[in-house]
């Protein structure tokens, strides 16, 4: 199995827009090791978290694995810019982690319906950061298509 096929194996673990943005780039994953082994590395950890049996602690693992390469990406920026989107994701990871809090006290049909709702925003989150770092504006993890500045 390639690396390809393995990273949109896990991918659809995740979601919809995961899987999307996987799909998407392929070609770059499939054609720079360095961004096919940061992409594995992301979704792996995502997938790990999706183990859960509980859909409050998945939510919450999986939020961590964003948070996580948030910081990575962070600390490692070239750029103002980099440093810039990654403080954004961890800002939305935060206010994730809020509602997830929050449906910790809801029960029945608002609380799938809740769960739902969140999923999808952590999905498009993932998504996001794994859009970003394949198409190279993450620094730590450049992509073929993009040459460092002189």
């Amino acid at each position: 199995m390639s690396v390809l096929q393995w990273v949109l194996l896990l991918a659809r673990r995740v979601g919809p827009d995961t899987v999307e943005a996987v799909r998407r780039y392929g070609p770059q994953i499939a054609a720079n090791p360095q961004v096919a082994a940061a992409a594995k590395q992301l979704v792996a950890g995502v997938s790990k978290a999706q183990q859960a049996r509980s859909p409050v602690v998945r939510l919450r693992r999986t939020i961590a694995v964003v948070q996580a390469k948030a910081g990575q990406v962070e600390a490692t920026a070239a750029d103002d810019a980099g440093r810039q989107q990654a403080r954004d994701w961890s800002r939305r990871a935060d206010a994730l982690v809020l509602a997830v809090d929050l449906l910790e006290v809801q029960r029945g049909g608002a609380r799938r319906r809740s769960v739902q709702t969140v999923s999808a925003e952590v999905d498009a989150l993932m998504a996001e950061v794994l859009t970003t770092l394949v198409a190279g504006r993450d620094s730590a993890t450049p992509s073929a298509d993009t040459a460092p500045g002189p």
